[in-house]
């Protein structure tokens, strides 16, 4: 890391949805942790986001045109120069102010873990909480490290990216490059980062916190995105049970790596009946389980 980087990068987009913006910068500010830099691609707004953006210091920020909906996060991703990845697009925003130090002390103390997540709070457009994500996780905890490809396998559960913080090599090694690839990888790359993540077996450690909130803006909501978010999700659950059924009949296996892309372990052919008798139990057992519930 180069000597006047940061150790976490703070990654932003905005296209003319300037009335959040301070709401949202501020809570990064508000965080405890100080190590950061906070990058912020603009998709050359025409509702006055500039001049709120150029009222502040400490962001670096760019304002010009996108090719599409993702391509601002494919600029501030190149751009980023952390250890650790996290997103933040302007209308969300943090509700726990230590989330940033909690999520990077795990990461440096754990080697074996490569991304760290929590639950994140649904708010309306004008700011009123409709509830939480995830919410079977407020009483018990998350199934951490190699206890989560059953959980994944039986549910498919995805990190929203708004609430996990992540190794950035790992990161990019699983961030599809956007030009002549298939559908799913051009409008759902966040999905497709966290398929391979868990098929390539990295580890995650979730924190009973709920670390940040997430405006939905029905009146935004195209067709074309409601159709494009439906057939990536699909897509997203027929990998999984395509994964799921190799895994099984032991025709692939399944390797778990550390922070560094290293094997730390493998579903045996002797564990795979255990392994299917979890993945039964986490079927019946947690209300995640379809394309329909997967928001």
């Amino acid at each position: 890391m180069p000597p006047d980087a940061a150790l976490l990068s703070v990654l932003s987009t905005n296209k003319n949805s300037g009335r959040y913006l301070r709401e949202s910068i501020d809570s990064v500010l508000w965080q405890s942790f100080t190590d950061y830099e906070h990058i912020l691609f603009d998709g050359a707004s025409t509702d006055g986001s500039q001049e709120i953006l150029a009222s502040y210091s400490h962001l670096d920020w760019v304002s010009e045109p996108d090719r599409d909906i993702n391509d601002a996060f494919d600029k501030a991703i190149a751009k980023a120069r952390g250890t650790y990845l996290t997103f933040n697009p302007i209308s969300d925003g943090y509700l726990s102010r230590t989330w940033f130090a909690r999520a990077v002390a795990i990461l440096e103390d754990d080697p074996t873990v490569s991304l760290v997540w929590g639950a994140d709070a649904l708010y309306t457009d004008d700011g009123d909480m409709l509830g939480l994500v995830f919410p079977q996780f407020h009483r018990t905890l998350a199934p951490d490290g190699r206890e989560f490809l059953p959980y994944w396998l039986a549910t498919r559960l995805w990190f929203p990216e708004q609430n996990y913080v992540v190794r950035a090599d790992v990161f990019r090694s699983l961030w599809p490059p956007r030009k002549n690839v298939d559908y799913f990888d051009h409008w759902n790359p966040f999905l497709r980062v966290i398929l391979d993540f868990n098929k390539r077996g990295y580890l995650s450690k979730y924190v009973k916190i709920i670390p940040s909130y997430r405006r939905l803006h029905y009146d935004s909501l195209t067709h074309e995105i409601l159709d494009q978010g439906q057939k990536t999700l699909a897509m997203y659950v027929d990998e999984i049970e395509g994964y799921a059924a190799s895994v099984l009949s032991g025709r692939t296996r399944h390797v778990f790596r550390d922070g560094a892309g290293e094997p730390v372990g493998e579903i045996t052919p002797a564990e795979l009946p255990a392994l299917a008798e979890t993945i039964d139990h986490w079927r019946t057992s947690h209300p995640i389980h379809g394309p329909a519930n997967l928001d």
